[in-house]
């Protein structure tokens, strides 16, 4: 099958372009797009689950809607400190963080901030479409979003417009667990323990066998010379 001039142009304008919309830690910065990601939810899979992601520049929005009644909404500004989420569109309440999101006992900001990652990744993550690796498809700009969410919220980065984010978002905070970045995963070695040396006991118990003929020995010499006369 021959392939005429049209389709090689096509192709040369497929490939061209494809790297445009290939993902990286820089694109995913300083994209600007808007996702709805719509799946049936529980019970009976009769009413829909929305969750709609919004982002300018470094303003995320995110919205959640579950049976038309409960939902939840926050904002986000990733290049602004001190760490904090808004939470509502109409009334705003700002939750700043104070502690890191660890152990037990946990604050409101924490609170938020989980539920917020639970939402994305389990109504989000789970069922957009295309692939995470381009920006252009629904899975792309959700998991964009929940790197750059979790990098500000979680490990406390606040971006700044202009800088080159190269191998700081994809690597370092990827959603999905590795066997490699488990330290447990890493075999140490058996550590041998030489054990304590034994005691001679042969040689302890002859030097007590020795001690004990001493004074026999010369309980027989005293009564041999008393025999013979000396006293």
């Amino acid at each position: 099958m021959r392939l005429c001039k049209s389709d090689f142009k096509i192709l040369i304008f497929f490939f061209l372009i494809n790297p445009l919309f290939a993902f990286d830690d820089n694109s995913c910065f300083n994209g600007n797009y808007d996702v709805e990601v719509i799946h049936k939810g529980q019970p009976f899979g009769l009413l829909p689950v929305k969750l709609k992601i919004k982002k300018e520049g470094c303003a995320l929005t995110i919205q959640h809607e579950k049976f038309k009644y409960i939902k939840k909404a926050w904002q986000v500004d990733i290049c602004r400190a001190p760490i904090h989420i808004k939470k509502g569109l109409g009334a705003v309440e700002v939750v700043k963080k104070t502690a890191p999101c660890e152990g037990k006992e946990r604050g409101i900001f924490c609170t938020e901030f989980l539920t917020m990652k639970r939402l994305i990744q389990d109504d989000g993550l789970i069922f957009a479409a295309g692939e995470k690796e381009n920006l252009q498809t629904d899975h792309g700009k959700t998991y964009c979003a929940y790197l750059l969410l979790n990098k500000y919220l979680d490990r406390s980065v606040v971006f700044n417009r202009g800088q080159d984010y190269k191998g700081k978002l994809i690597q370092s905070d990827t959603p999905y667990p590795t066997a490699s970045a488990s330290p447990e995963s890493e075999e140490t070695p058996p550590v041998i323990q030489e054990a304590p040396p034994v005691p001679e006991m042969v040689e302890e118990s002859e030097a007590k066998v020795e001690k004990n003929e001493e004074p026999q020995i010369q309980e027989l010499e005293t009564k041999k010379r008393a025999g013979e006369g000396y006293f």
